[in-house]
């Protein structure tokens, strides 16, 4: 099986630990096999395409929620190539596939994978880590909590839920949302038409005037 490089670990115990892991664990075997093929699909479309593809990708496969938990932790920091990151979009459609309305996935995120919380509609996604561009893309209904930073485009386009990010958002943040709240203890920028609610440290700083509930 060919495996991503983003999975690929240097350390030659932890890379025997994960193969018996990943023997005793077929569900964790095959989304590792589908990732690659989701990057292989992936390369130079739209995000909302991405989203697309990995949902295309995770309707035919069988897997619980500790399967994609688990999965997370076998990211390698130090194999990040661009392409890769993106594989956020495809956790998205893995997680969104599976998620109940009081579930709470947890994710550890040693590279900053770009899209997680993409659609979310139900349920929390907690990332531990820092992690990329276009976390909570069409947030709709679901909680996204970062223990760490996002990258720029975060919340693009929700439409509600909520947003809470532990350490600092990026650029562009919340640009041609319609709804939902962000609070983070950083922002260093939101767009002109933002439409959700964005809290700096407690504080509501969009929109700067205008009280409405």
């Amino acid at each position: 099986m060919k495996i991503p490089s983003i999975f690929l670990i240097e350390n030659k115990d932890i890379e025997k630990i994960t193969c018996d892991l990943l023997s005793s664990n077929r569900n964790l075997e095959r989304l590792l096999k589908s990732c690659e093929e989701f990057l292989e699909l992936q390369s130079g479309i739209s995000p909302s395409l991405k989203y697309e593809i990995g949902v295309g990708l995770a309707e035919n496969l069988v897997y619980e929620k500790k399967d994609v938990e688990e999965l997370s932790k076998l990211l390698n920091y130090d194999n990040d190539p661009l392409n890769s990151l993106f594989l956020g979009f495809y956790f998205s459609a893995l997680v969104n596939k599976v998620i109940e309305e009081k579930d709470v996935v947890r994710l550890a995120s040693g590279v900053k994978l770009i899209g997680l919380g993409a659609y979310l509609k139900k349920g929390a996604l907690v990332i531990d880590g820092n992690i990329g561009e276009w976390s909570a893309f069409n947030l709709d209904g679901g909680r996204l909590v970062v223990f760490g930073d996002t990258g720029d485009y975060t919340a693009h386009g929700m439409k509600s839920g909520l947003v809470r990010v532990k350490g600092c958002v990026g650029e562009l943040t919340g640009c041609e949302a319609r709804g939902g709240k962000i609070f983070a203890e950083d922002v260093k920028g939101c767009t002109y038409n933002c439409g959700a609610k964005v809290y700096k440290k407690g504080v509501r700083i969009w929109p700067p005037f205008l009280d409405y509930e």
